[in-house]
């Protein structure tokens, strides 16, 4: 039984696929963290990012249901470079924070998401694309309180 050499072009093909995978493996490593921390401490930190960001694009009413504000009309728009995403869960008091840059949502919505596991946080079922994230511009997409924990996102 002889076997089959492959060609040149599928060991390019090959080793341009791994790395595009490790690439995207160490991507999605890098660009998120984990802590453990008391709830005060967790509190505060929020508190000091939100400072300043202004009025959510994304407000939660009493039941739960999610609408999306209307951006501001007034000058041009500003270039998104990266999606901000914390999240705290009280009951096993982990912080944890995500940086997506905006180029790969955009690209690559399906992978941030991917990204986004463990923080609890459904992009599809809150509306958050990329398109409306481009509309809206940078600032608070949402920050969500719940006796549970916290969400935080924000556009830069």
């Amino acid at each position: 039984m002889s076997w089959v050499r492959p060609s040149r072009i599928g060991w390019i093909v090959l080793v341009s696929g791994l790395a595009g995978l490790a690439a995207f493996g160490l991507m999605v490593r890098n660009a998120t963290s984990t802590d453990q921390m008391a709830p005060l401490e967790a509190m505060r930190r929020f508190d000091s990012r939100r400072s300043g960001l202004g009025r959510p694009f994304l407000e939660f009413a009493a039941d739960g249901s999610v609408a999306q504000r209307t951006p501001p009309g007034a000058g041009p728009p500003v270039a998104i470079q990266r999606v901000n995403v914390w999240v705290y869960r009280t009951a096993t008091q982990r912080f944890v924070e995500t940086r997506i840059p905006f180029w790969f949502f955009r690209l690559k919505a399906p992978a941030a998401r991917y990204a986004l596991d463990g923080t609890g946080l459904d992009l599809d079922a809150l509306g958050i694309t990329p398109a409306a994230l481009a509309q809206h511009g940078p600032g608070v997409v949402l920050d969500r309180v719940t006796p549970s924990g916290r969400v935080l996102v924000w556009a830069e």
